[in-house]
């Protein structure tokens, strides 16, 4: 008889702890703590001696999964299977290849092919448990020599051009505040594609230039909006930033013209919205589609800015946590990543959203539009009374469309 014994911190195990069974199969193995995994599954299968089939994506290498694969003590007890994306594109003798090589090398090209993602998903690496978001060669990539507006070069009344998108990434306890302004251009010439975002503006708040003071706060990131001339502003309003969503908004709305303020939320996990977000980022690295200046021909103070931007996207790190089942996206302990995360909303906004005029809907061709009931006229043009004591059919005199 086969059974379904779960194991998860929520358990200890308990589901599985004191049975004997004479056939085990665990499945995404690298998903449960090594602690559970040893103190239960393992004394389950050795009592019996039962044959044991372990599956899983690999994670982190402080794991029994990788122990079994790659530990010399375990040589002569398993049959190590490893499957790469590969072995995905070669056909069998009874079924022929899910992907193809285009496919497999378009994933890797929009990942990015030093992503951790990449690594464990698709090449089956057992990864450090920290590894880094950005390699310092694609960072130094989007380098370019060109000039770069800061709030000691920003001017009132200037023409800073169209497509502009503010981000923000608002500072809380020992954190900055950060604001970057990113343009959306078309590349030109040979290098024509998908459009691209510049950094145009950077500036930095922290305590020594303006604190966390709110209202000061508040007030900086409209103006700079403002004087840049900026379509979109998006604002983390995950913390701090909640506290002044409200007054943001009203001030977007007030705008001359008005600005389409997005109000974004961090979220946590392998689907949640910073993860997402990043690794859309590191796709854009990857296509050469993010142009930062390059500080060695700025002067000090804009040098400064960018030098810093380089450094927290060289320290920024994936972090698995305990239980090795997902990563985190974070700067060190005693390091920051406000410039990452302004950069990473900024481009969002840029690059992956849709125009905020944009107005977008769907139909179904096969059922017609839906019709709308002139309640003023009912009665007088069908002479049929309003209220009936009987169901009428109500039928939509309408012809598909068809000959597509």
């Amino acid at each position: 008889m086969m059974r379904r014994a779960p194991l998860a911190p929520s358990n200890q195990g308990q589901a599985i702890r004191g049975q004997h069974p004479t056939f085990c199969i665990v499945d995404e193995s690298p998903l449960i703590d090594d602690r559970l995994f040893v103190d239960n599954v393992e004394p389950a299968v050795v009592s019996n001696k039962a044959p044991f089939i372990n599956l899983g994506t690999p994670k982190s290498k402080e794991n029994h999964m990788w122990r079994y694969m790659y530990d010399d003590v375990y040589a002569g007890t398993f049959t190590r299977l490893h499957y790469t994306w590969r072995d995905a594109i070669e056909p069998g003798d009874a079924y022929a290849a899910p992907y193809s090589e285009e496919d497999m090398l378009e994933k890797m090209f929009e990942w990015g092919e030093d992503s951790i993602y990449w690594r464990t998903e698709y090449e089956c690496e057992f990864v450090e448990s920290v590894s880094n978001v950005f390699t310092p060669e694609k960072v130094k990539s989007c380098l370019h020599d060109f000039e770069i507006t800061t709030p000691e070069t920003l001017e009132q009344g200037r023409d800073y051009g169209s497509n502009i998108t503010i981000g923000v990434d608002v500072g809380k306890s020992v954190n900055s505040t950060v604001i970057t302004g990113w343009q959306r251009e078309k590349p030109m010439g040979d290098n024509a594609g998908d459009d691209v975002a510049r950094l145009i503006y950077i500036e930095e708040i922290n305590p020594r230039t303006g604190g966390h003071d709110i209202p000061y706060q508040r007030q900086r990131i409209v103006d700079v909006a403002n004087i840049l001339g900026a379509e979109k502003l998006i604002v983390d309003c995950t913390g701090i930033g909640g506290a002044i969503e409200q007054d943001l908004r009203l001030a977007c709305i007030n705008s001359k013209p008005q600005i389409h303020f997005i109000a974004f939320i961090f979220t946590g996990g392998p689907r949640g919205s910073k993860t997402q977000m990043y690794r859309d980022y590191q796709s854009y690295v990857q296509q050469h589609r993010v142009i930062v200046p390059n500080p060695a021909n700025l002067n000090a103070q804009e040098a400064r800015l960018i030098n810093k931007w380089i450094r927290e996207h060289f320290d920024l790190q994936y972090t698995m946590d305990a239980t090795n089942k997902t990563e985190k996206i974070a700067a060190p302990t005693g390091k920051h990543d406000d410039y990452c995360d302004s950069s990473a909303m900024g481009l969002h906004a840029t690059l992956s959203m849709l125009p905020g005029a944009g107005s977008f809907g769907s139909i179904d061709i096969r059922k017609g539009t839906q019709q709308r009931v002139n309640r003023s006229i009912t009665g007088k043009v069908s002479n049929t009374p309003l209220f009936t004591t009987k169901q009428r059919k109500v039928r939509l005199n309408k012809h598909r469309y068809g000959n597509f």
